[in-house]
């Protein structure tokens, strides 16, 4: 999945993409190697033509992309904690980069 390299190549860790139901979770080490840890989902939502990705609102105030995201729904991230979105529209190279950019820092602040 093109997400997860251009992510694994800004923070210089193996990202994967795990396919679930109707996506991917994405899990990485945290920087001394430990076991992965899942710090976003993606769905694919086919009438949107998009990649809907989420992650816990927590995470996303530490990367400091508290103000960047599409949209938040309260106790949604298993539901227990807040979670926020963005979607990235299909085959569109500005938004594969900047969602790559946003994972790489929530995979940071989630594995700080």
């Amino acid at each position: 999945m093109k997400l997860a390299s251009r992510t694994e190549a800004m923070i210089g860790r193996k990202v994967e993409a795990r396919p679930k139901q109707e996506g991917w979770s994405f899990y990485a080490p945290d920087k001394f190697g430990g076991a992965p840890k899942n710090f976003a989902h993606a769905l694919w939502r086919k009438r949107d033509k998009c990649l809907h990705i989420s992650t816990k609102e927590q995470w996303a105030i530490r990367a400091g992309e508290d103000k960047s995201y599409d949209g938040r729904k309260g106790n949604a991230w298993w539901g227990i904690d807040a979670e926020v979105y963005w979607d990235m529209l299909q085959d569109s190279a500005a938004s594969l980069e900047k969602l790559a950019a946003i994972l790489a820092k929530v995979c940071e602040a989630r594995h700080h």
